[in-house]
């Protein structure tokens, strides 16, 4: 007589499911790995009122440095999550420069890349 265990579900899957996830991995191309670690991150999006807070959350605020009249505006604070800045790096280069396929956020993005660095 053999006892099968319980069925589980596959790791992953539950969050693969889930709304926010599924709409970033269909409509944007994003790899899975990169797709799971903003999941983790994010864990309760509705803990969050907007995008910057998520935005806050990862450390990808403007730095400020303000003293008497000096009031300067720098990088990217880095205070949040860095494994997942690394992953948001790592999935824009390979949808810039890797990728062959054309989408709205290409486009968008090389519009902005235009803007900036002529």
């Amino acid at each position: 007589m053999s006892v099968t265990p319980p069925a589980r579900a596959q790791p992953g899957r539950e969050s693969l499911a889930s709304p926010p996830l599924g709409f970033v991995q269909k409509t944007q191309r994003v790899p899975i790995l990169v797709a799971l670690t903003y999941r983790a991150t994010v864990d309760v999006p509705a803990r969050f009122r907007n995008s910057k807070a998520v935005g806050a959350v990862l450390g990808l605020t403007p730095s400020k440095y303000q003293s008497g009249e000096i009031n300067r505006t720098g990088a990217i604070s880095k205070c949040g999550d860095e494994m997942m800045r690394v992953m948001l790096y790592e999935a824009a280069q390979s949808m810039l420069l890797r990728s062959a396929k054309w989408s709205w956020l290409k486009a968008w993005t090389m519009k902005i890349a235009m803007q900036l660095f002529g």
